[in-house]
């Protein structure tokens, strides 16, 4: 089934990855389900460690970072010549077909097939032979040959981690030892570590069976040279962003903030726990009081009140310090070790945050600024602001303060529900959201954006740090697409081993959840960021921004419609408009209209029109386009009535679409069952559909199954001509 989708204004200027690309790779997968069952002979004999003698080696085998001898093999037996084939690692593939054949007296072998299992990929065969099928082996003695398989590496770094159990991770609390393989880190060498490993999350270790790690190093590192050293890093799962790209460009764009104490350094890697294939995860730096992370002066933390602090807001702290304005605080780093002067230490900087959100709510910018560094306040209510990030008054919002030194704001942390991922307002590139408290999401809010943002010369000093800061953002729209491009063959086999496309892992929202391709979802994103900026661009030089009237216009909801039109203007950048190449007075239907209510009217370009007809109810219309030429079509953009707010029965309920070239035989090439699902009751909003199966045609039809009243303001066609 097509999905939805929705679009950008256009491109800034082409970024490349901040990354160094790896070599790219073409994943084999062949039926696995039902080859796996036939991986052994069921008559096989009990597999037994294979004698050296009869393993059969090339001297000019590839590198592999797994080991080349097999693991097991079948029993030779005593009488005649026999050849086996063995894996080099069980989890890693099987071979399909007779595992053991008797070639006594010049007998050639049977056919055999080398399948790799997922997240591996097939090498060779010990003897030198890369072909994955071969058949008539020959041999003089028996002999093992060994299919030799590898980490798929070539695309995305790999961790290999093995725990000292060989159990799974199952704690989020206790440690438990084992080892880390780095595996592909352009010319590095491979490196292994002992480590230490838990899982890590709230709602998602508990929610989700993708699961987040927490791994301690015995010292100080930066695996694949990420940046700042440190014993703790984290393997961040993304199961609620099904883009796998939104952690990590939102700490890209973090480093563009330079008022913010230091973004996480982070990278995309492929995750094998104990040889199974657990998908890719975000390896980052974890938040941490280090001269890599947060670099606070705290001397005289044993005996003095004034010392330094990092602090979190977070809805599910434990450890409560204090709270203020219906949030609860942690404090992250160290205290003295004497209870007396930890139990001071807790009271001062309580009275210390309590006094600074005071002052912001008397509002006076000199009384303000004798509590807050006012530069890195306004520093993370942008980024905040651009991102839409719902957790920014829930959890993982981060305060600091050096000995004798401000209250500054920072690092921030935590956005896979962010960048349109995430439902209450947060969805809509347009609106302005962490200025506002509103019932649905009142949770949510946070009150030093609130307070800051009701003041005149913050919100100046908004404008003027936007300006400042809108070349280097403007760029993550393109660094977005060549992540997505780039990367596309290791997350797209991560939602293999991962099926979760369509559904609702947290807070996505029904556009989301319609996105049945990882390119949808990735372009999505980078369209939702496109639109957001420019969106913020001219608000922030509004009448009503410098007014400071910005509350949500019904108290609930923005204006539906961006998040959709966003989306339908990008799909033009990948492919050409293809409403030219309909023929003069090549678009007609066969159901009644009204007479200014043609459906022509489709075409014009202007949404205060549209194309309305009667039919009976559960019938269905058909609207047919006579091209100019063949062209294939491999997206569209359905855009609904000026009134369907008002009226949003007159959506059309499902969809078919078909191709012809000759007016005779139509070929259907998309459908779309459940489009009443996804066409809202907004007016004047586009949805686009990626067509399942594109082809050349001349002609095309689409199948409105309806209500009885139907209406649509717009109909756009994308693709390319021959």
């Amino acid at each position: 089934m097509s999905a939805p989708m929705a679009a950008q204004p256009p491109m800034p200027t082409r970024r490349m990855s901040k990354r160094a690309c790896l070599v790219r790779i073409a994943l084999l997968l062949l039926c696995l389900g039902c080859l796996a069952a036939a991986g052994c002979s069921a008559d096989a004999p009990q597999a037994t460690p294979p004698d050296p003698d009869t393993v059969v080696t090339s001297p000019d085998l590839p590198e592999t970072a797994l080991p080349q001898a097999p693991t097991y093999a079948p029993n030779m037996p005593d009488e005649g010549v026999h050849i086996a084939y063995a894996v080099n690692r069980d989890e890693a593939g099987f071979v399909v077909g007779e595992t053991l054949q008797e070639v006594t007296g010049g007998g050639a072998t049977l056919m055999v097939k080398a399948v790799p299992q997922l997240g591996y990929r097939f090498v060779c065969w010990s003897d030198g032979v890369t072909e994955r099928t071969r058949q008539g082996d020959t041999a003089e003695s028996s002999s093992v040959i060994t299919a030799i398989f590898d980490y798929e590496t070539s695309d995305l770094p790999a961790v290999v981690l093995t725990t000292r159990t060989g159990r799974d991770v199952t704690s989020k609390t206790d440690y438990i030892g084992g080892t880390l393989t780095l595996i592909g880190a352009g010319d590095e060498n491979i490196e292994t570590s002992t480590i230490e490993i838990r899982g890590r999350g709230n709602y998602t270790w508990t929610a989700h069976e993708k699961k987040s790690y927490k791994i301690k190093f015995p010292s100080k590192i930066s695996p694949l040279s990420l940046g700042g050293k440190s014993r703790t890093w984290v393997l961040l799962a993304n199961v609620c962003d099904q883009s796998l790209l939104r952690n990590h460009t939102a700490l890209q764009m973090l480093d563009e903030f330079d008022h913010i104490a230091h973004a996480p350094n982070s990278t995309s890697v492929d995750v094998y726990l104990n040889g199974e294939y657990r998908g890719v995860y975000l390896l980052a730096e974890e938040i941490t009081l280090s001269s890599a992370h947060v670099d606070l002066d705290d001397s005289g933390r044993e005996t003095e009140t004034d010392t330094g602090y990092l602090i979190e807001l977070s809805s599910y702290a434990t450890d409560v310090a204090f709270e203020l304005a219906g949030r609860r605080y942690e404090i992250k780093s160290d205290l003295s070790s004497k209870h007396s002067v930890a139990k001071r230490q807790r009271a001062y900087i309580g009275d210390y945050v309590t006094a600074a959100y005071n002052a912001l709510l008397g509002g006076d910018k000199a009384a303000v600024a004798r509590y807050i560094d006012l530069d890195t306040l306004v520093d993370a209510y942008l980024a905040e602001e651009l991102l839409k990030n719902l957790d920014m008054g829930w959890d993982s919002f981060y305060l600091h303060k050096d000995a004798g030194g401000k209250l500054c704001f920072g690092p921030l942390w935590d956005f896979d529900l962010s960048l349109g991922n995430a439902n209450f307002g947060c969805q809509y590139v347009s609106e302005l959201y962490c200025a506002t408290s509103y019932p649905p999401t009142a949770a949510q809010s946070n009150p030093w954006f609130i307070a800051a943002m009701q003041l005149d010369w913050f919100r100046a000093m908004v404008v003027e740090r936007w300006e400042q800061m809108l070349p280097s953002l403007a760029v993550y729209p393109a660094y977005i697409l060549d992540m997505g491009q780039t990367y596309a063959a290791s997350f797209e086999r991560n939602f293999k081993r991962w099926n979760i496309f369509g559904t609702v892992q947290n807070r996505e929202t029904p556009l989301i959840t319609s996105l049945a391709t990882y390119r949808e979802h990735y372009t999505y994103l980078a369209s939702w960021l496109g639109g957001r900026l420019a969106w913020l661009d001219g608000f922030l030089h509004s009448a009503d921004y410098r007014a400071g009237h910005y509350a949500y216009a019904d108290g609930t909801n923005a204006v539906a419609s961006d998040e959709a039109l966003t989306y339908a203007r990008l799909l033009a950048q990948d492919g050409t408009s293809l409403n030219g190449y309909i023929r003069d007075g090549g678009i007609y239907s066969d159901a009644p209209e009204v007479a200014d209510r043609h459906v022509s009217l489709l075409l014009d370009g202007d949404t205060d029109t549209k194309w309305f007809s009667t039919v009976t109810e559960g019938d269905c219309v058909e609207i047919t386009l006579m091209m100019t030429e063949a062209v294939t079509l491999t997206d569209y953009v359905l855009t609904t009535g000026a009134n369907t707010a008002l009226k949003p029965y007159r959506n059309p309920i499902a969809l078919v679409l078909y191709g012809s070239n000759n007016g005779k035989v139509w070929e259907q090439i998309d459908a779309v069952g459940a489009l009443s699902e996804t066409l809202g009751a907004t007016d004047a909003t586009s949805y686009a559909y990626a067509v399942d199966a594109p082809a050349a045609y001349d002609r095309y039809r689409i199948r409105l199954c309806c209500g009885g009243e139907v209406q649509l303001s717009e109909l756009a066609l994308y693709g390319t001509a021959q």
